[in-house]
């Protein structure tokens, strides 16, 4: 038999042995959690993301260059998944609507440019995830949001060399 005594150490959960008891709070389910588990999830979060948005394992960091890296990456994924679901003939993608554009009309395009306060419609097709091209009409803000597939194309060659900051 030991002589060594228990402790109340020795009975701890194995996460909240080293902890003080004035570093541990209840969370919104009234578990026992570590106060700084936002600061320790930003750290870990934040080592993952070394490379994106400037972050390097060598320099500080804040929480907003975090989020933008996240961003960043949020972004990079939904310009893949685009661009590997692309109609062959596609020549734009509008992310907010996650439709894909082609044919705009240029004539028309150039009245709305032209005259912005009369409200003119471009015409256009666009094509979902089914691949049919249907016929369609917009605002010149509508046409103004799209981003080229070559642009997209782009925008992931960068990203993946490094250089998206």
């Amino acid at each position: 038999m030991s002589r060594k005594l228990v402790t109340e150490r020795d009975i701890r959960l194995p996460q909240f042995r080293d902890a003080n008891i004035e570093d541990l709070e209840f969370d919104g389910t009234g578990e026992v959690v570590r106060k700084d588990r936002f600061e320790t999830s930003m750290r870990k979060i934040y080592s993952k993301l070394c490379g994106i948005n400037g972050l390097s394992s060598r320099e500080t960091w804040t929480c907003d260059q975090v989020v933008d890296a996240i961003d960043q990456l949020l972004r990079f994924k939904q310009l893949v998944i685009a661009l590997n679901t692309l109609p062959v003939d596609a020549e734009f993608y509008h992310f907010t609507n996650d439709v894909y554009v082609k044919d705009i009309d240029q004539e028309h395009l150039q009245i709305a440019k032209d005259e912005p306060k009369a409200g003119h419609l471009i015409n256009h097709s666009v094509c979902e995830d089914d691949c049919i091209w249907e016929r369609s009409s917009g605002f010149v803000e509508y046409i103004d949001h799209l981003i080229s597939i070559d642009d997209m194309r782009k925008e992931v060659a960068e990203f993946g060399r490094g250089t998206s900051d």
